[in-house]
């Protein structure tokens, strides 16, 4: 197979997962969660999360990223600090 196998092909695209903080405010008017790379303080994404029922995120918590193929970052955990 050109390329290299589906193993090879499948390890180079992996999701390298990225740790963020909580941004404030934490939501976005539309529900997006607002998170701040720890690789580049400052700069504040919107990322769909997955809303847990009987907790908020808050100010400063941790959340662990992942960038799609498309290059969309999408937030796969968060917990408190």
């Amino acid at each position: 197979m050109a390329g290299g196998t589906l193993r090879d092909i499948a390890r180079t695209r992996m999701a390298q997962p990225r740790e963020a903080m909580i941004a404030g405010p934490p939501l976005t008017a539309a529900g997006m969660l607002r998170v701040s790379l720890d690789q580049h303080r400052g700069a504040v994404l919107a990322v769909p999360w997955m809303p847990r029922p009987d907790e908020e995120p808050s100010v400063g918590d941790a959340a662990l990223l992942v960038e799609s193929d498309g290059g969309s970052w999408w937030c796969v955990a968060w917990w408190p600090q």
